[in-house]
This record gives C-alpha cells, sequence and structure tokens, in this order.
C-alpha cells in the first residue's frame, strides 16, 4: 500500500499472514531519459505503507523498485505519434507485480528440475534471498528481493534458510473460529501454522520472558546478533522563510552537507515541519483548504563546471517525499553506498572518469520545492520551519538472548530468549536478527518482535499508559505520534500505533478510554478491535443459521469522517481538543486492540507524545435467569466503575431477541415484556456503585431459552464518527451499552 511514511499503515489483503506483502524502494535512473543525473536507488519510498499488522504480525515481508520504472502504457496508447506508448509507472503496484514475477521464475526453476514445491517453500526463498537495505523490518521487511540469489538457490542450492513457526502459533488461535465462520470451512489449529522468515515473541509481561524456536537450514557455520535500530542524535534547525515573498513554482535551498554527515550512521532522517495554521489558517472554523503544497528532494551535488556553484542540472536525485501536509520527510541509509553509486553511474553517463569525479567538490543539497502557495502577496508573515535530522544505528538488542555462533551440517533448531526490562511500558517492540554465514558472508535479517500487553484483571480499577517513561531512543516510539498523514492520500495515511489489552474479568463490559495530547490542532482519533458475538439470520425464516464469536471486529471508537478526496481528514473533538473520551464495549474475555492515529499534526515537534488512560466498567448480573411461564419478578444488575460515566442515565429494554433458533423482531409476541428504569449512581469508596432494579414480566410465554437484554445509555459515546466544518460539528454517535442474558422459561 502507498499509505506511509506512517506506521501501522498496512492494510488487507497485504496484512495476511500468508501472503507476501511487498514494500516499494527508490530507483532514480529513469531520470537519466529527461536529461537529469542518475539518480540513487534502493531506499525504502517515503509513501511505502509501514507495518506492523493490527495483530502484531511483522509486515511487510520483503521489498521492491516502486518509485520509478518506464512500463507499456494502456491498449491504445500508442494510436497517433506513440507518444503516450510507454509511461513512467511506480508505487506498491508496481513493486508487487516485480515480486509476482520473481515467484514466476522461481516456480519455472523448480519446474524445470521437477522438484515440488509449496507456497510456503517459495516465500521463505524469496524472504532469506533478499539484500537489505538497511531499514527496519517495519519499512523493509527481510530486504530487497533479488531474483537472481532466489532462482540461483533454487538451482545451485547455493543459500540457506532461517524460518520459525513463531508468528502463526501466536495468530492462529485468533483467528480459526472467524476464519472457519467466514469460510464454511472446519480448519484445525495445525492447518493454519506456517514458517516464516520472521519471529514474534507473543504477548509479554514487564519483566517477563518468552522464546521461540528457530530452524536453520543450510550447512556451515553461524555467527547470530540481535540488534534494533536506535535513535543515537537528533539536530533541530530552524528556518525563517517569509511566505509572503515566495511564489508558486518557488524552489529554495534550505540546506547543504558535507557526505560525512551521513557516513558515519546506518540511516539518517531528515523531517521539515512547520505549524499547522500555515497549511490550513482557519482549520475547525473553516473548510480546510490547504494554503501550502511543498516537495523536499535531497540530492547529490557534483561540481562538474568548477565554479563553486550549487545548480539542479548539477544533482542527483537521492530522495523525495510529496505531501499535501505539514510534515515532509525524507531518509537516506548506507549513504556512502549510496553517494559512490552515483559517482558511478554519472561517470557512465557522462563519459567522466571516475576518479576525475572524485576530485570535484560534491555535497549533499536539501531542496524545497513550493507547488503551490497562498501566502503569497499577503501580510508579511515568517514562518518558522524546522529541520529535525534524527541519526540512527543499528545497536546490539540485549533484551535478546540466542547462540552466538552455530554450526549446521544439514538442519539446526536452536531457541532464541526475550527477557523484557521492567522499565518497557505496554505496546510494540521489534528488532532484526542477524544470520551471518561465515564461509562467504552471506547474510539473512530475521525480524523479531514482541508485544508488551495491557492486562485488565479482575483487581484492575485503571491504567495509565505509558507505565513510566518509555524508551525514547527506539526507532518505533509506541508514545509519540509523528507528522505522517497526506491530504492527497488515503484515509489510512497517518501514523498509527497498536496496544494489546488481555481482559481477564468475565465481568468488565466496557472500557472508558481517554487519550490526552498537549497540542490542539492535532487530532487523535481511538478505536478498540477483538472479539464479539455474532448471530446470522436467514430474513425471510427468521431461522438462525449462525451463533459465533468473531474477532477483530470494531466495539466502539472516535473516528473522524474524511472530506473532500480520498483521506481529507479534518478535526473531530470529542469532548475538547487535546481530549479524546470514549466508552468502548466489549464482550468478555478476550484479547483487545486499542487504536489510536493522528492525523492532522500540529507540527510542534517531530513527533507528540500522547497518554491513555483506561477505566474498566464492571457489570454483575446472572447470565442466565430462570422464570415461570407467567409470572412476574426484579432482575438485578450492579455497576462498578471508578468514573461516574452512567450518572442519570436510562435503561431502555430491547424489543427484539432470539430463542434457540429464531430471531424474534417483537418478544411481547412471545408474552416477554421488560420494564426500564434510570440510573443513580451513588458514590462507595473509590467506586460509583448502583444496583438496578429492572422488571421482567411473562405472561404464557412458551418455553424455551431466550437470549435478550436492555441496552444502558451513556452520556458519553461508544461509537462516534464526526468533522468540524465552516466552524459547525457535525457528528452521529451512538450511547448504548447492552445487558445481554439468557431467559429460560420453565
Amino acid at each position: 500500500g502507498n499509505n506511509g511514511p506512517g506506521f501501522n499503515t498496512v492494510t488487507p489483503p497485504t496484512t495476511s499472514s500468508y501472503s507476501i506483502s511487498v514494500a516499494a524502494s527508490t530507483s532514480y535512473g529513469y531520470r537519466v531519459d529527461f536529461g537529469y543525473l542518475h539518480g540513487s536507488w534502493d531506499d525504502v519510498v517515503i509513501w511505502s505503507s509501514r507495518g506492523p499488522s493490527n495483530l502484531g504480525s511483522l509486515k511487510p515481508d520483503v521489498t521492491a523498485i516502486g518509485a520509478f520504472g518506464w512500463t507499456a502504457g494502456f491498449l491504445w496508447a500508442g494510436v497517433g505519434n506513440g507518444w503516450f506508448a510507454s509511461e513512467i509507472f511506480g508505487g506498491t503496484s508496481m513493486a508487487a507485480p516485480m515480486t509476482a514475477g520473481t515467484v514466476a521464475l522461481m516456480v519455472s526453476a523448480f519446474k524445470s528440475l521437477s522438484k515440488s514445491y509449496t507456497p510456503e517453500l517459495v516465500k521463505l526463498i524469496i524472504k532469506s534471498t533478499t539484500d537489505s537495505l538497511t531499514y527496519d523490518p517495519l519499512s523493509q521487511g527481510t530486504g530487497r528481493i533479488n531474483a537472481y540469489k532466489a532462482v540461483s538457490f533454487i538451482i545451485n542450492n547455493d543459500g540457506f534458510l532461517v524460518y520459525s513457526s513463531s508468528q502463526s502459533e501466536k495468530f492462529a488461535p485468533e483467528i480459526l473460529d472467524t476464519l472457519n465462520a467466514y469460510t464454511d470451512e472446519d480448519f484445525k489449529l495445525t492447518d493454519l501454522i506456517r514458517n516464516d522468515v520472521g519471529i514474534y515473541l507473543g504477548d509479554v509481561r514487564r519483566g517477563g520472558i518468552a522464546w521461540a524456536r528457530i530452524t536453520i537450514e543450510g550447512a556451515g557455520t553461524y555467527k547470530i546478533k540481535p540488534v534494533t535500530l536506535k535513535v543515537v542524535s537528533e539536530e533541530v534547525y530552524e528556518i525563517p522563510i517569509n511566505l509572503s515573498e515566495i511564489p508558486s513554482g518557488s524552489t529554495l535551498i534550505l540546506g547543504v552537507f558535507d557526505e560525512s554527515y551521513f557516513t558515519d550512521v546506518d540511516m539518517v532522517e531528515l523531517a521539515l515541519t512547520f505549524n499547522y495554521s500555515y497549511l490550513d489558517p482557519y482549520g475547525r472554523s473553516g473548510y480546510y483548504q490547504n494554503w501550502l503544497e511543498l516537495m523536499t528532494v535531497l540530492r547529490y551535488w557534483i561540481d562538474l563546471n568548477n565554479d563553486s556553484t550549487i545548480t539542479l542540472n548539477e544533482t542527483a536525485w537521492l530522495h523525495n517525499d510529496y505531501r499535501i501536509a505539514n510534515t515532509i520527510t525524507l531518509t537516506i541509509a548506507n549513504a556512502s553506498t549510496k553517494f559512490e553509486g552515483v559517482l558511478q553511474k554519472v561517470s557512465e553517463q557522462l563519459g567522466i572518469p571516475y576518479e576525475d569525479l572524485l576530485q570535484m567538490s560534491r555535497a549533499v543539497v536539501l531542496t524545497l520545492h513550493v507547488f503551490y502557495n497562498a501566502w503569497y502577496n499577503q501580510t508579511s508573515d515568517i514562518a518558522v520551519f524546522k529541520l529535525i535530522v534524527r541519526k540512527y544505528k543499528f545497536e546490539d538488542w540485549p533484551i535478546i538472548f540466542a547462540p552466538k555462533k552455530i554450526k549446521v551440517s544439514t538442519k539446526r533448531v536452536f531457541t532464541a530468549f526475550l527477557r523484557v526490562p521492567w522499565d518497557y511500558p505496554s505496546g510494540y517492540y521489534v528488532g532484526y536478527l542477524i544470520v551471518t554465514r561465515e564461509d562467504d558472508g552471506r547474510k539473512i535479517l530475521v525480524p523479531i518482535s514482541f508485544t508488551v500487553a495491557t492486562t485488565i484483571s479482575y483487581v484492575t480499577t485503571w491504567v495509565t499508559l505509558p507505565e513510566g517513561s518509555p524508551p525514547s531512543d527506539l526507532y518505533y516510539n509506541n508514545y509519540a505520534l509523528r507528522g505522517a498523514f497526506d491530504w492527497y492520500g488515503w484515509y489510512v495515511t497517518s501514523d498509527w500505533r497498536v496496544f494489546t489489552i488481555n481482559i481477564k474479568d468475565p465481568n468488565v463490559k466496557a472500557l472508558l478510554v481517554t487519550v490526552m495530547w498537549p497540542y490542539k490542532d492535532s487530532n487523535l482519533d481511538v478505536i478498540l478491535a477483538g472479539p464479539w458475538k455474532v448471530v446470522v439470520i436467514d430474513w425471510n425464516t427468521y431461522e438462525i443459521k449462525k451463533d459465533m464469536i468473531l474477532n477483530g471486529l470494531v466495539t466502539g471508537g472516535k473516528l473522524t469522517y474524511p472530506l473532500y478526496m480520498w483521506g481529507w481528514l479534518p478535526h473531530f473533538d470529542l469532548p475538547a481538543p487535546g481530549v479524546a473520551m470514549i466508552i468502548m464495549p466489549v464482550w468478555g474475555p478476550g484479547k483487545y486492540r486499542l487504536l489510536i492515529r493522528n492525523a492532522p499534526f500540529a507540527g510542534e515537534m517531530y513527533a507528540e507524545p500522547f497518554i491513555v488512560q483506561i477505566t474498566p466498567i464492571r457489570m454483575f448480573y446472572r447470565k442466565w435467569f430462570h422464570m415461570p411461564s407467567t409470572a412476574s419478578t426484579l432482575y438485578r444488575v450492579t455497576v462498578y466503575s471508578a468514573s461516574s460515566i452512567l450518572n442519570e442515565s436510562w435503561v431502555y429494554p430491547f424489543i427484539d431477541g432470539f430463542n434457540s433458533t429464531h430471531y424474534i423482531d417483537d418478544i411481547s409476541t412471545v408474552g416477554i415484556y421488560l420494564g426500564e428504569d434510570q440510573i443513580l449512581l451513588r458514590r462507595r469508596g473509590i467506586f460509583y456503585v448502583d444496583m438496578l432494579k429492572l422488571n421482567i414480566t411473562t405472561d404464557s410465554t412458551p418455553k424455551e431459552r431466550y437470549f435478550i437484554g436492555w441496552y444502558v445509555e451513556t452520556p458519553i459515546p461508544t461509537l462516534a464518527v464526526g468533522y468540524y466544518y465552516g466552524g459547525y460539528e457535525y457528528m452521529y454517535y451512538e450511547n448504548t451499552l447492552p445487558v445481554l442474558f439468557t431467559l429460560v422459561v420453565r
């Protein structure tokens, strides 16, 4: 997908654990055909979607070229002078077919040798023969595909494999029932277990231990090293720009850097950010029109005419980012290789000896291209742009333990262990297990990850995330959201975080979730997904066809509605700027995912922190209730919460229900009548407590089991979708919690 650079932006079907999902990488060689210098290659494209999936699976799997290359045009494109017979193509829509083509070559090689193969084996080989682009696992997977190495592995048996079944072992139990429900199949747990070049250690408590068994297949002696990408430095440069003096179509040089500035680390990130009010000066009171449309380009300058003056025709593209947003981000990894590669290609292109190019002045140049500026000729206003340069290195990951060296004759299994530090708060953590064969130096970067989950136990009153100070040097920061939205992009284009919540207490029927952040021009959404009971009905006969628990359903949330194009996200406050508060219904014990994302972005800093407070709402009542065919009785429900969230709310009966085989659109037709009541909460210690006394009447009701209940009205929405437009708020919302029980009429 093309939803980057935010994390958790991969979308179905690429989130499937059994698919091969492909990120896009750069290849700027096509620029020669337009008269420019040959550009660089092998950086992950900024808009390429990042992982992980909402489950936590390691995505993407691999990377392939997606920016850019030539392709044939559509069927009638050659009509006339043939000008449109070919065109520049890009995106993950290019990267995925390139990977599919590599798979086709692999299958052809298998067939030519009469070798058997499976989709699992093909995926293992293609992920084990990639070339690392020196990016993190959530950006590049195991690396860029290498068709030659993949086919050579099959023909010459010159590679090796590293794999584990840990990902599918952890996720299969969650998806088994849902898969069977959707497909009318009868899959067993063992049917879903697959090996993959990736290790997921599962949900681990703070201070806990986990492990996974990993297989190396292929003779040799191997070195094993766990690493993770860490921030080693951050520099902030303030660049004042008088927007009233910059016409549309202008190009500005923002910075000139020596090559060495980029070559002492594994990856450098340059984020240009500015206050949201310069992108959209009216905000909530306006109609969300962008006043700026910008692109940044990182260039490699060679002083070809020796005049010591930087001109754009003497520069080669290294990377670019174009978005309708107030943060524009560039990255470059393994920079020394990029610079050397550009020099070699320019030498071939211009016929200048490589050694002569080395004698010329060279630098890295950051340019800003102003495609549209509505501030031009307005009242003079100095906008302060912040250029934030962050440098990263892959460093040892001391919390992962594995053998430093292992000797393999044909196949060998070893165990990797994890010990989670006590100061690691709830969230997702990821790195690599680098496996290197000593005799030829060949490497496989095996992504490895785990989740620190939040547990709602029988005694939990509330939880505040993060629990303490989160590590600030990790590339994937669980508690800070970057500027990653794009008004020209899709709805999902923003920065997401996913937190796993394990609910142990069956009496927890909802979570009051409050998210707080410091900058009012940022807008955060919050969503809860997890298991829920679903009944499938034949509406012709009212017969119940399926009665099941499905996983991954959205149970509640605060969501911003997009305007105009695909993902033009405005502001939506609930209850106020800087705070999102929502009640999330839950079905019962199980694993839930709390999703948080930002769009728009205030632009005050590189990444804006947020805090989450989770308060469980418990309801105690009899799940099964027995009554005679004709009777009247009181049904009691006790509500406990550490927050007064049901004060003076009402309770309304369902008019519909189910018996053991059929849906009933009005339960009074079978002689069942439910009363309604008002809730007046009372404070008892740290809890707000109330006993609801609700009347149930049966009148010659057939002896059966009936699944029915009440709605409890809440003053805080359980689902809200809305937006500000022209100073007015528009919102659709639901504000009820179900109290569901089984009535057995004897």
